[in-house]
């Protein structure tokens, strides 16, 4: 008997039942996605806190939904009407790869050719081509097997990060983060280096995941807890702020800017 292609919303009909409306927010977004449904992708993406379809995507590895986007024409509707996916910008606290690196490392040759004129160039990626992006993420995950070039890889991103900082490039300095946390994904010191990017780029909310994810890492750490009110404040919740403050001047009282925010932010609370 010749096996039966089941199309992704019978799928989901037969898995979740045929009332969509009691569907997980991501089973509508990928159906939306399926029929190039507009309206639905919209409402969808309003139920999921913002996220967009891109970014939720990225962050569950669905390269056949990212396909499904683009073949669709629907990269205006994900990324808040920008017809370039911008690979930079979609960098957010809990993701490290982007897309079109899992299609590169999961998904097959067309996939990445199919992401690649919809991807902004990525800085890290020396040679900007189909075969370039799948030749440095094969490379980058042989070299995570070895301790010494990932150190190595780990510090020389750092740099780049610190360099693209003090020359006022936030937004690739982010990026230079972004992929040292690939390498290390525990490092809370890029944690809190990106938070500061994200917060002179405008981005609260992003400053303050990074800056809690740094706080998870390192508990005792007072640089976090001031991470963690700086973007609080750059989000106007000054009490909030100030119990940060407070918890970071108790692990490092001799911090006078520490001191100066906690200040600030009790006026304003």
């Amino acid at each position: 008997m010749p096996r039966r292609e089941v199309s992704l919303p019978d799928a989901f009909n037969l898995v979740l039942g045929k009332d969509r409306d009691n569907w997980p927010p991501a089973a509508g977004l990928l159906v939306a996605a399926y029929y190039g449904d507009i309206r639905r992708l919209k409402a969808q993406r309003a139920l999921i806190d913002k996220v967009t379809p891109l970014s939720m995507a990225l962050k569950h590895s669905y390269v056949s939904c990212l396909k499904l986007l683009v073949q669709r024409n629907l990269i205006h509707i994900c990324n808040a009407g920008n017809t370039k996916y911008d690979a930079i910008q979609e960098c957010s606290y809990d993701s490290t790869r982007l897309p079109i690196e899992l299609a590169a490392e999961y998904g097959t040759w067309e996939d990445v050719e199919l992401l690649f004129p919809v991807t902004s160039k990525i800085p890290t990626v020396a040679d900007w081509s189909v075969n370039g992006v799948i030749s440095n993420v094969h490379m980058e995950v042989t070299q995570l097997e070895d301790d010494e070039i990932v150190n190595k890889k780990k510090s020389e991103l750092k740099r780049q990060g610190a360099d693209a900082f003090s020359k006022e490039d936030y937004l690739n300095a982010s990026v230079f983060y972004t992929q040292a946390l690939k390498v290390d994904q525990f490092d809370a010191t890029l944690f809190s280096n990106r938070s500061l990017c994200w917060l002179r780029l405008g981005d609260g909310k992003k400053a303050l995941l990074d800056a809690i994810e740094c706080k998870h890492l390192r508990p005792n750490w007072g640089k976090a807890y001031y991470r963690q009110g700086a973007a609080l404040m750059s989000l106007e919740d000054y009490s909030s702020a100030y119990d940060a403050f407070s918890h970071g001047l108790e692990l490092d009282p001799e911090s006078e800017e520490m001191e100066k925010m906690l200040w600030e932010a009790m006026d304003l609370k």
